[in-house]
């Protein structure tokens, strides 16, 4: 079992890295907590024998270095995402094309694939209820839901009527600990379809007076949507 002072350090290097994106102020309290040095424990005994998982332990925190806390104005709480060898480096952000069904979700954007990493950049943060995964094995939904709960009712306080989007089963639970009024779902099976979100998320932010996410990446809405009611 990893010692103390080990995982002290590397609990440390997290907190090190939420500050890049002004999040260790918000979530001191759980990273100081037994559930964050247990959620480490589980992921270092992973490692120790044998079973190695994607992204690594900082590597998962990126969503949270890359999109500043004093910006968010959207956020994506999602299940969807890729545990295979090939697809490794590519999931530092949840929604990047790594499955099949995520690039078909994306083609609900534009016809040209987006790159969600710049979703950071636009004020969206994207939370993964399970930021690891064993390769080609399980989702770390359960090592990661003391985490998850404990963000959601975070970002609940921090942004009260921010809209949400809800992509996958796994995500779907996490619907009514969401206080926010403006929640959409994203159905991912037995098809893909959108439902509209990144449109009425739009128009959530025109009735908000705040600045419009570009899911396409490449230009600014041509027009402002209707209001969001």
């Amino acid at each position: 079992m990893q010692d103390g002072p080990q995982i002290d350090q590397i609990i440390a290097n997290i907190r090190t890295q939420l500050r890049e994106g002004n999040w260790e102020q918000h979530l001191w309290s759980f990273l100081s907590s037994n559930e964050m040095r247990g959620i480490v424990q589980q992921l270092v005994e992973l490692k120790e024998t044998g079973n190695r998982f994607v992204p690594g332990i900082f590597d998962c925190m990126s969503p949270y270095s890359l999109c500043k806390s004093h910006l968010v104005r959207c956020i994506i709480i999602t299940s969807l995402k890729s545990n295979a060898v090939a697809t490794a480096g590519k999931n530092k952000v949840p929604m990047q094309p790594t499955t099949a069904v995520i690039s078909s979700l994306l083609s609900t954007v534009a016809k040209k694939q987006p790159d969600p990493h710049n979703w950071s950049t636009e004020g969206v943060l994207q939370i993964s209820t399970a930021m690891t995964s064993t390769l080609n094995g399980d989702h770390h939904y359960n090592i990661w839901s003391p985490w998850t709960a404990y963000i959601v009712n975070k970002v609940n306080d921090l942004y009260p009527s921010i809209p949400w989007v809800i992509i996958g089963k796994e995500a779907q639970k996490y619907y009514h600990l969401i206080r926010s009024p403006h929640k959409f779902c994203v159905q991912t099976w037995p098809y893909v379809d959108s439902m509209n979100a990144w449109e009425k998320v739009n128009m959530v932010l025109t009735a908000q007076e705040k600045k419009l996410v570009r899911w396409d990446n490449n230009h600014s809405p041509k027009k402002r949507p209707k209001r969001y009611r």
